[in-house]
């Protein structure tokens, strides 16, 4: 999920780049851990004849445009059977596409159910945004019946004031879209074929300094270390101008398109979708976040201090920090993860541990970590309402990574099959994103908080210790450096002093080095956002790591604090997304996404770790 794609992919990625493997050990077989499909359908014949009298059924739904006060029960109460039935089918085939990626039927039948599923979501969104069927909504005479989709109607309304006419909607389509894909496409291409000058080292190797990246940073040697960050930097910036114009396009097609959905700017458009928030306060958290940036700058102190008395170094760089600097968890045997996994997540009380101890059973066929050949590579999780839950990871070692992977996108497998246990309306299993991932992050949270107290030495706990804080810096301040840099972009770019180049780069570092203690005195960091692919991948979406960190964090601490913490939770969890996000955290958990409800634990939580190290490390 790096490009960034769900807030666990950020870490997983960042976790890749700092840790090294696990040691080798006599590999496990998981033959028994597949998916089980007579879970979804008997047969594929049987699945492919249900799914030609399903596909009939939908046709017939679209062709039916009359939607009324005495028939708009019956039309939500059918379009939500329908999906169902078309998500049963498309998971169905998604897990025979990704366990074969040769099965090219599979991957076609794939494609067209997802095409399916979109179009008729998009049906009945246009319907329900019909002002005759807004007002056809309040005259039903069986308001009981219909209470059920009282948020699907009221975002349907709220959705209508941003909703252009057809005409403008399809030049979008036709015009704009096209163009926006084309700025993407530019960039993912150039930036899959950067090639940077080789490094020599002392012994005579010759080393590309984007592909040998992480070779390079783990040298022992500090000149190579700094060769190899520089080129790579070089490597990108020599891109720069035309990679800044590309952003600076992307960024003004937003802002426009913006304008023609009703919104002021890009970053309101995307914050209000999103997080369900106002840009004013989202921009408070930001601006929260900078004026606590001593706490992430007194981590990286210690670091640096701890690095320069183990490897000797008079000084440290960024490109000094991926340094290996002492003991590594070797590979775990499944039922050992089994055993720690379950017991982390205790503090979630036992109905939620009951599940995910179904869910870690082979014998229930919902966990596929078969490996071998052919298979996809994605590590996530599926299911829907009346629809099996599944995790399918292509492969799965033992390694911490792989269980903080397993915990994570297993946590968002129990939270679908409560939800499935749970709402009243299938649809409302979707909703945004970032909450949605801090469920499945709380589950690594408690993870490595677990493996910290199972520690039998003082170098275990600082291993786990050390992946928490920096998992807790990574997450909590990488974030707010993206999404205050986005949010001023948008404002900058609109204001007319953001034009080339330069104005980035000088925006970057201002807003970076508050951050960071190495920024000042490496100048390359001033084109980082080169490589920061969501800015032009998911413009705006930066931001919504921080929520689900922060979230995330105020989880944690009163999963150690409430008494009915446990009880509270999986409410929420088997509820599902029935109103904004702010009211269910205030109706189930107590808090809002207030700044000053979630900032307080996260930063406290980072701190604690920071003297806990700093202790461990005054030891040694």
């Amino acid at each position: 999920m790096l490009m960034r794609k769900g807030a666990y992919a950020s870490f997983l990625c960042f976790f890749v780049a700092i840790v090294t493997p696990a040691a080798a050990q006599q590999k496990e077989s998981f033959t028994d851990f597949h998916v089980d499909f007579t879970r979804f359908f008997p047969s594929l014949s049987e699945e492919q004849a249900s799914r030609q009298r399903l596909m009939d059924s939908v046709k017939t739904f679209q062709t039916d445009t009359v939607w009324n006060r005495n028939n708009l029960i019956a039309r939500l109460d059918r379009s939500e059977q329908l999906q169902v039935s078309l998500q049963r089918h498309y998971l169905y085939r998604k897990l025979a596409a990704w366990g074969n990626i040769k099965d090219s039927a599979a991957k076609a039948d794939m494609n067209q159910l997802s095409s399916s599923i979109g179009v008729l979501e998009t049906f009945v969104n246009n319907a329900l945004q019909r002002p005759a069927v807004i007002a056809a909504a309040a005259s039903v005479q069986d308001q009981t019946a219909l209470k059920k989709y009282d948020y699907r109607l009221r975002q349907a309304r709220e959705k209508a004031v941003h909703t252009p006419a057809v005409r403008d909607q399809e030049l979008i389509d036709k015009l704009v879209d096209p163009v926006l894909d084309g700025l993407i496409d530019r960039y993912d291409r150039l930036m899959d074929k950067v090639k940077g000058e080789p490094v020599i080292t002392p012994s005579g190797d010759t080393l590309e300094p984007v592909s040998k990246r992480s070779v390079l940073l783990k040298h022992p040697d500090a000149a190579v270390r700094a060769a190899g960050a520089r080129a790579y930097s070089r490597a990108y910036a020599q891109h720069g101008e035309l990679l800044a114009a590309t952003l600076i396009d992307i960024v003004r097609h937003g802002n426009n398109l913006a304008g023609v959905y009703n919104y002021v700017n890009a970053p309101q458009k995307a914050y209000a979708g999103r997080l369900q928030l106002t840009d004013t306060s989202v921009k408070a958290l930001l601006d929260e976040m900078m004026k606590h940036a001593a706490v992430v700058k007194d981590y990286q102190r210690l670091q640096a201090a701890q690095l320069m008395k183990q490897k000797g170094l008079t000084s440290v760089h960024s490109w000094d920090l991926s340094l290996p600097t002492g003991w590594n968890p070797p590979a775990q045997s499944f039922a050992s993860t089994r055993r720690t996994i379950l017991k982390a997540l205790s503090p979630l009380g036992k109905e939620y541990v009951s599940h995910y101890s179904w869910l870690l059973d082979p014998q229930q066929g919902a966990l596929d970590l078969s490996g071998g050949p052919n298979r996809q590579t994605e590590f996530t999780s599926l299911g829907y309402p009346g629809v099996p839950v599944s995790v399918y990871m292509k492969e799965y070692d033992g390694s911490l990574k792989a269980a903080l992977v397993l915990i994570h996108e297993g946590g968002h497998a129990i939270h679908r099959k409560l939800m499935g246990e749970g709402v009243t309306v299938p649809s409302y299993s979707r909703g945004p994103n970032f909450l949605f991932e801090s469920f499945a992050m709380l589950n690594q949270l408690l993870l490595l908080d677990e493996l910290i107290q199972q520690a039998a030495t003082r170098e275990e706990k600082i291993f786990y210790t050390k992946r928490l804080t920096d998992y807790l810096a990574f997450e909590l301040f990488t974030s707010a450096v993206e999404g205050t840099f986005e949010e001023q972009l948008y404002e900058g770019v609109a204001a007319g002093k953001i034009n080339n180049q330069q104005d980035i780069d000088s925006l970057y570092t201002g807003i970076a080095s508050a951050y960071s203690i190495y920024t000042a005195n490496e100048p390359e960091s001033s084109t980082e956002w080169i490589n920061k692919r969501l800015l032009f991948d998911d413009p705006l979406y930066n931001v919504n790591y921080l929520y689900a960190v922060l979230v995330a964090c105020k989880l944690l601490d009163m999963s150690h604090q409430d008494a009915r913490f446990a009880e509270k939770y999986v409410a929420m969890l088997r509820h599902g997304f029935d109103a904004p996000a702010n009211e269910l955290l205030q109706h189930y958990m107590g808090f809002s996404l207030d700044h000053g409800h979630l900032l307080n634990g996260a930063l406290r939580l980072m701190q604690d770790k920071t003297q806990a190290l700093r202790g461990y490390y005054d030891q040694q």
